[in-house]
């Protein structure tokens, strides 16, 4: 099985190469980025696998092309409108867009803390990933801003047979929407909690053939 697996924003490929290297040991597995044109790779994947915004590309890019979906910690409109209401409020992420464009590196260094909140040992995972993050350039880091914010993948969500695995103390996403839910963990619990997501990776796999 060939797997397309998605990185979240801000963060890079880098978080999510240990997670890569566990799902290598049963497919093969492609990681990419969120801002790019996917599509060739998205048609050559039998599953799409997506860590926040990448959850919702892997959402689009599934539907248009009759893909199995994996979304973790992800939600199909991250900012709130009047039709979809489980999402963060509009105001608290332009405030956070602002802070991005005015202070790109003291932002992304508040974004990893507050994806690392809700592990056991935050301040440790929040200095794991400021050693280990790779964000892309700042183009493509203000692109993937513009996604968060006009992204509403609610309908095309409502399409697929996919699995979204949630956090229980996820900052981003209001818990609200969880299908299945890890205790304990945070936003990034797929850089952390590997071995688990994994598993319930190959629990769904196993159970959807």
């Amino acid at each position: 099985m060939n797997v397309l697996l998605i990185t979240g924003w801000g963060v890079g490929t880098a978080p999510l190469k240990p997670l890569q290297h566990a799902l290598e040991q049963y497919f093969t597995v492609e990681l990419v980025e969120p801002y790019d044109d996917l599509t060739h790779q998205a048609q050559m994947a039998d599953l799409l696998i997506g860590w926040s915004l990448g959850g919702q590309i892997a959402i689009d890019l599934g539907v248009k092309f009759h893909k199995k979906v994996i979304t973790l910690a992800s939600n199909p409109c991250f900012v709130q409108n009047k039709n979809w209401q489980t999402a963060m409020p509009q105001m608290q992420f332009e405030a956070f867009k602002q802070g991005y464009l005015t202070h790109p590196e003291k932002t992304l260094k508040q974004f990893y803390l507050n994806v690392s909140k809700g592990q056991a040992n935050p301040k440790a995972c929040w200095q794991h990933l400021l050693e280990i993050a790779n964000p892309p350039s700042d183009e493509k880091l203000k692109k993937g801003l513009q996604q968060l914010e006009q992204l509403n993948l609610v309908e095309q969500a409502k399409q697929l047979d996919a699995l979204h695995i949630h956090a229980e103390h996820d900052t981003l996403v209001p818990r609200s929407i969880h299908q299945q839910q890890f205790n304990n963990v945070g936003h990034a619990f797929c850089v952390f909690e590997v071995e688990k997501t994994v598993q319930a990776i190959l629990m769904y796999l196993a159970m959807a053939s």
